[in-house]
């Protein structure tokens, strides 16, 4: 990674970047000049030599905006911009196009952890209790509710799914009949597509199962669990 800035001896102290679907770095780091003097660029770029700081950004009002906490980009190829007082805005490298406030929007119960988009634009925040699904497009959500379809009883609300988010591995809580019955567990997208084969279990003496997430990438998915005749529906994210 290169360690200065474009045209300057300031040196690049850290920072966190991020391909675009073009390849092309962006992020924002902290540099040191040639006296010791700290300074934040919001969002610079890397042009295969140096980093050049997006001057567009730093002239915005921060005090108004917050700082830059993260950022994801679009399927159409623009940055969404997350500030740490809980703003959304697009950029186009350039200029600034839609502007979210969290008053008007779920993100005011967000916080920082991560922050992710999948193919249809719909972007997810972590939060205390779970996820938020935002999409600046108007999309429909998937819904991230346990579901269960029975013909005898069975307490979905008592089965769980851990940790949220998953990195390598996640851990299923199976239906009480999976003790006595044959279970299948399908792995879908957000849009409904099997992403992984599917898992065959015979009866188990423990009601879970743990599976590696390594073929997932970063998204939002659905296991799907039937056991003799109990289907529940779980969802869970992954984040790398």
């Amino acid at each position: 990674m290169p360690t200065r800035l474009a045209d300057t001896n300031e040196l690049v102290y850290s920072g966190s970047l991020k391909l675009d679907r073009k390849g092309v770095l962006w992020g924002g780091i902290n540099v040191y000049d040639i006296y010791g003097k700290f300074k934040r660029y919001e969002l610079v770029k890397f042009d295969g030599i140096n980093i050049i700081p997006v001057t567009r950004l730093d002239s915005t009002n921060t005090d108004y905006k917050g700082a830059m906490r993260d950022f994801v980009f679009d399927s159409h190829g623009k940055m969404w911009i997350l500030t740490s007082k809980k703003i959304l805005y697009e950029f186009d490298g350039e200029n600034i196009g839609r502007v979210f406030y969290s008053k008007d929007t779920p993100l005011e119960n967000i916080d920082f952890k991560f922050m992710i988009i999948d193919s249809s634009n719909t972007i997810y925040f972590d939060n205390h209790s779970g996820v938020i699904l935002f999409n600046p497009d108007g999309i429909p959500l998937p819904s991230l509710a346990v579901t269960a379809v029975e013909e005898t009883e069975t307490t979905p609300n008592n089965l769980g799914v851990f940790p949220q988010p998953a990195k390598d591995y996640v851990t299923f809580d199976l239906p009480a009949e999976s003790i006595e019955n044959a279970t299948t567990i399908e792995i879908l997208s957000s849009q409904g597509m099997v992403v992984m084969p599917i898992v065959s279990l015979t009866q188990q003496l423990e009601t879970r199962y743990t599976m590696a997430t390594n073929e997932l990438a970063s998204g939002l998915y659905f296991a799907v669990i039937h056991s003799g005749k109990s289907i529940v529906k779980m969802p869970f994210m992954v984040v790398r």
